[in-house]
């Protein structure tokens, strides 16, 4: 808590990707239900998620590498809006009674490719956030903020699924990324960050 009070910028960015690793733990619920309500198929959902998990697991080396090349708070706001307009028109496709399994399988290719580069640039983030003194806290609180994401995510994802079905869920989880919360927040906080970045050189790491 002491951790929080004393770096508001580190506050509002943790919150940010909070909500947003909360609602990717939220999506795969929706998109599980949808893939099985679509086709019925286990071998269709199995697809699916590695549809998803192939690039995310490929494209690590990549994305760490573009995340060295330009701002980490770019790469990630690209990866927000990259998932953010693929669930919505996946999203408005089940509202319609159109989507389709071939649409699933890009939809869970582009998250997977959008997972793999916002990892490392996530990680890259903490430094510039933080003085060097306060890095191991800051991960503490980090992987915290990340193991209570992945509990409340899916059964928010369950809950919204079973209320309004898995196009609700998907559709709330791709809100408009240029909202005060959520995305949004940790990409405007982080981009601070680094203007004021040369002023508090003698505080910050390099």
């Amino acid at each position: 808590m002491t951790l929080l009070k004393q770096y508001p910028k580190f506050r509002r960015v943790l919150l940010g990707e909070g909500l947003a690793m909360a609602g990717e733990a939220a999506f795969s619920i929706a998109l599980a239900w949808l893939v099985i309500t679509a086709t019925g198929s286990i071998v269709a959902l199995a697809g699916v998620l590695l549809a998803q998990a192939i690039p995310r697991g490929t494209l690590l080396l990549l994305g760490g590498a573009l995340t060295d090349r330009f701002s980490p708070g770019r790469v990630m706001l690209v990866c927000h809006l990259g998932r953010a307009g693929a669930m919505a028109l996946v999203s408005i496709m089940s509202f319609t009674g159109t989507v389709q399994l071939w649409q699933l399988y890009v939809l869970a290719a582009i998250t997977g490719t959008a997972s793999a580069f916002f990892a490392p640039a996530s990680e890259a983030v903490l430094p510039r956030l933080l003085p060097k003194q306060d890095l191991p806290q800051g991960n503490a609180v980090q992987g915290a903020v990340a193991q209570a994401a992945f509990i409340v995510g899916p059964m928010a994802g369950g809950v919204l699924t079973a209320w309004g079905g898995a196009g609700l869920a998907i559709a709330v989880n791709a809100r408009d990324p240029h909202s005060p919360s959520g995305y949004q927040c940790s990409h405007t906080e982080l981009e601070r960050s680094l203007r004021h970045r040369a002023a508090d050189a003698g505080n910050f790491p390099q």
